[in-house]
């Protein structure tokens, strides 16, 4: 199993004994830009993101949204 953890933040929390013990590989991505290239790659079994909601409307984690939706209906 593979997993994408997007850190943006210290308070991600940093789980990473707990993968190691149940196997799962997890790939470490420290922004949203270089998620959405290793999307294009890699097709993990579960993204763990920590995301920031403010007033206005960022682009790039709509775009995130969009890339993981989309890779998931080209898989079924």
């Amino acid at each position: 199993m593979t997993l994408f953890s997007i850190i943006e933040s210290p308070q991600h929390p940093r789980l990473d004994a707990i993968y190691q013990r149940l196997g799962i590989h997890q790939i470490k991505l420290t922004s949203q830009r270089k998620t959405i290239q290793a999307l294009k790659r890699l097709s993990p079994d579960w993204v763990v993101a920590e995301f920031f909601y403010g007033f206005g409307r960022s682009k790039g984690k709509v775009t995130v949204r969009r890339a993981l939706n989309e890779r998931i209906s080209d898989s079924t």
